[in-house]
């Protein structure tokens, strides 16, 4: 926030509720605290849609495991991961594949992306 901003309190208003640990759950992207992103681990277990894909509490420790071993990348590598994440995504989405393949297509693909790297 600038200094010079005439709407301070605004800005910390929306900053307050953005980076509370429930402002993103039961949304379709990755929370913005580490609470908010257990909380919506924690609401996939109840989730209807999830268990109807098969998705059990498994595959959300699996999933909570590898995200807890990502580390802080350069912006222009967040974009690639992104896009390498949500083309593997895609198939399961489209109920071609099953979670798990999707996990391993995506574990596969970022790794072969991130050994590129070095």
């Amino acid at each position: 926030m600038s200094s010079q901003s005439e709407h301070k309190d605004a800005v910390w208003s929306f900053l307050r509720m953005a980076l509370s640990a429930d402002a993103s759950v039961g949304q379709s992207y990755f929370p913005t605290t580490q609470a908010g992103f257990d909380a919506q681990l924690q609401a996939l277990l109840y989730d209807d849609i999830a268990r109807e894909k098969g998705v059990s509490a498994e595959d959300i420790e699996k999933f909570a495991s590898l995200v807890s071993r990502v580390e802080a990348s350069d912006s222009h590598r967040n974009y690639a991961l992104l896009n390498i994440i949500t083309a593997c995504a895609e198939p399961f989405f489209l109920e071609q594949i099953t979670a798990e393949e999707a996990a391993e297509l995506i574990d596969a693909e970022v790794s072969t992306y991130l050994s590129e790297l070095k």
